[in-house]
């Protein structure tokens, strides 16, 4: 708890500082959702984490401040919370994660790029007494086109663990983008992959699928959103077997952006889920 409330105080560093600038915004976001597991699922084979097939609510809560410096660039940082029911009686189910992320933009006019890195925990239900932390950096551009815009993310995740359950040493990449059906409506879409190791640096190579899509609508200055993300991560063995669990999560959910018009940039993956999932669910 100790580093979720440094965590909130830097945030809340942030937005007092420029709170009164003209060119400040700020968003609030929350959603609720469904998500469920398949216990292996997709050709692959159930490991020593949670024992079942199961279906959980979740919820998530963010917030974000981003100020513009009147030179094409923007400084983001954003707190968000995750958390999903205990109903599961298991010590490898997940609870919550939380994270902070920092971004710096700068705006080309057709297309923007920068990069961002964060810094994160999560807890399960009492498996490990040990903290569960996750880090990530990276380098992003997107832009708009005649259809809607794009989004292209490349990075590196990693984590810490008592027993080096998590997702380590991960190359990915995050690709996206939306269509607008109307000036109100947009469909958007994305996948993510990331590699790196299970078990320590000398451990089973690792596998993250990612796959989201979803619709969205602009209603004054809030944004409400309803999708379904598609998640498989999993390991292969010395003798070629793969094991893991298969994730899938639908949610309904809203943004309330205010002030200014400075840009927060596109979604980031659920890296709280990617490292938690493999860490808990999987083990």
């Amino acid at each position: 708890m100790t580093k979720t409330y440094l965590i909130v105080a830097a945030l809340a560093a942030i937005t007092s500082t420029h709170a009164t600038a003209q060119d400040s915004s700020f968003q609030i976001s929350g959603s609720i959702g469904s998500l469920t597991n398949q216990d292996g699922g997709a050709g692959i084979e159930s490991y020593n984490g949670i024992e079942s097939a199961a279906t959980r609510a979740t919820a998530e809560l963010g917030f974000s401040a981003a100020y513009g410096f009147g030179t094409g660039l923007t400084g983001v940082a954003s707190l968000n919370f995750g958390g999903i029911d205990d109903s599961v009686d298991d010590d490898d189910a997940t609870l919550s994660t939380s994270d902070l992320t920092l971004r710096v933009l700068a705006d080309r006019g057709a297309y923007t790029f920068g990069g961002f890195l964060g810094f994160g925990t999560h807890e399960d239900n009492g498996d490990s007494d040990e903290d569960m932390t996750y880090q990530y950096l990276g380098a992003e551009v997107a832009g708009d086109t005649s259809f809607g815009g794009y989004f292209v993310q490349v990075g590196y995740l990693d984590s810490a663990d008592e027993y080096d359950e998590g997702t380590q040493d991960a190359p990915f990449v995050n690709v996206g983008g939306s269509y607008d059906i109307t000036s109100d409506y947009s469909l958007t879409g994305s996948f993510g992959y990331a590699g790196g190791k299970k078990f320590g640096a000398d451990g089973d190579d690792n596998r993250t699928l990612n796959a989201s899509i979803g619709v969205e609508r602009s209603v004054g200055n809030i944004l409400v959103t309803a999708g379904y993300e598609f998640t498989q991560i999993s390991f292969e063995d010395s003798d070629g077997d793969r094991f893991g669990d298969t994730f899938g999560e639908f949610t309904i959910g809203a943004t309330y952006a205010f002030g200014g018009e400075a840009n927060h940039g596109t979604l980031l993956p659920s890296f709280g889920n990617w490292v938690a999932f493999n860490a808990n669910e999987i083990e």
